[in-house]
This record gives structure tokens, C-alpha cells and sequence, in this order.
């Protein structure tokens, strides 16, 4: 596959989601990711946040390393390398706060997921963050505060 070849999405498009429009910045795998995720979803899921200013990160209390805000990084191409600025996250939206618990199930059962966070019962945070080890970063927000990943946090989150 090329790189960045949005031909192969089936349900994010940057002509299509105005929060894609800034694209060369995004991570393509987080947007295959966001595709897969959707296809075992089973249902539209909307993008809420992709690349961030860091001005804007800070005035939405963001973390200070989001994932959001473009990092530098390194990518080989046909015999040249170059630096491209890109950012590894999405938070994506549902329609209804109803299929939250589904979502949840649907994310944890696909692969390639390294960064997974929870807002509220109609956003998640997903990214492809390095592994460390053999596990990704996975998060709660409860009452704007970040929690550990754990199935009583959860339980609270769904209530």
C-alpha cells in the first residue's frame, strides 16, 4: 500500500471528515486503525480530534505529550529519507451513547491498538504509540481527571 492512500479507507476520508483535512499531519496507520476499528464496530463512528496546535492543546487541557500534537519523525522512501511532522491519535465519536459498552468490546478486540483512552460515554482516544514491552497505554478519564486502566474504573465510566 502507499503511503497515505486514502483509496483504501472505506469509512475516513479527507475530503469527507473536515477533521482529516489536515492529513499530511496524521499518522496514516491511526486512520487504518479508525478504519478497522469501524469495521468491527459495525456502526459510523465520527472523528473529534485529530492533529492539534499546541495552543489549542493546552486550552482544551491536554497532556503535554499528547499524542495529538505532530512529533518529527523519520520515514525512508525510495532511496531518500525525509523528516515529516505527524501526530498518532484520534478521538472518535459515536452517534449514540447506547453502543458505548460495544465500542469498548469492539476496540479492545482489534489489533494494532497501542494507545486506548476513555473521555465519557461517547468518546475514546485511540493511537499507535510505540509498545512498551508488550503492552500499550491504556487509560480512563473520570471526572477530567486520568485514571488506570482497570475493570472498576470501567464500570464506573459505564454507569
Amino acid at each position: 500500500m502507499e503511503y497515505k492512500d486514502f483509496n483504501k479507507i472505506k469509512h475516513f476520508h479527507p475530503h469527507t471528515d473536515p477533521k482529516l483535512r489536515d492529513y499530511r499531519h496524521i499518522n496514516f496507520r491511526v486512520v487504518l486503525l479508525a478504519d478497522r476499528l469501524r469495521k468491527n464496530f459495525g456502526k459510523p463512528l465520527r472523528v473529534v480530534s485529530a492533529v492539534r496546535e499546541q495552543t489549542k492543546n493546552t486550552d482544551i487541557g491536554g497532556a503535554k505529550k499528547s499524542r495529538h500534537l505532530p512529533r518529527r519523525k523519520r520515514r525512508d522512501g525510495e532511496g531518500f529519507a525525509r523528516e515529516v511532522y505527524e501526530c498518532d491519535a484520534l478521538d472518535l465519536g459515536l452517534y449514540n451513547k447506547k453502543d458505548f459498552p460495544a465500542l469498548v468490546m469492539a476496540a479492545l478486540r482489534t489489533p494494532g491498538l497501542s494507545g486506548f483512552g476513555l473521555y465519557d460515554m461517547k468518546t475514546i482516544h485511540i493511537d499507535v504509540r510505540p509498545f512498551r514491552g508488550n503492552k500499550g497505554a491504556r487509560w480512563i478519564s473520570l471526572n477530567g481527571s486520568h485514571k488506570r486502566w482497570t475493570w472498576a474504573n470501567l464500570q464506573k465510566v459505564m454507569k
